[in-house]
């Protein structure tokens, strides 16, 4: 079975608790985009000041809403990380002093410890470095 490609270039192990925090970095480009056109097209036809400090706000909001997130979602991963990727990708529970491959005790996922510290080291550095170029 083929892998599906990503169209925003997210990791394709993403911690389902991550995920949003993941797609909330990765569509900001997408939203800055839809509100330059939208000034764009207020603007233009109407070329007031209110048009252009609407636009301002909402970018502004947008980059700060989306660096507040991405801060967030790597101080988890980063944490994952320091605790050896010990820590379940479905639930976040610490799995430390728990054998490699078993049922999580907090949400019943199965893991083993080489897809736990995978999936961590590859969102740590997603977030690390693709997300701040976006």
């Amino acid at each position: 079975m083929a892998k599906a490609v990503s169209m925003i270039n997210e990791p394709d192990i993403t911690p389902p608790l991550l995920q949003w925090h993941v797609r909330l970095i990765a569509y900001t480009r997408t939203a800055l985009l839809l509100t330059l056109l939208a000034y764009l097209w207020t603007g233009c036809a109407t070329r007031s000041l209110w048009a252009l400090s609407v636009f301002f706000s909402v970018a502004f909001g947008v980059l700060v809403v989306r660096e507040c997130v991405r801060r967030v979602a790597l101080r988890r991963a980063g944490a994952a990380v320091d605790r050896d990727g010990r820590v379940c990708p479905h639930c976040e529970f610490d799995l430390r002093g728990l054998p490699d491959r078993a049922q999580c005790p907090e949400c019943a996922h199965w893991y083993s410890m080489s897809h736990c510290r995978e999936s961590w080291h590859l969102v740590f550095e997603w977030l690390k470095t693709k997300a701040k170029r976006i």
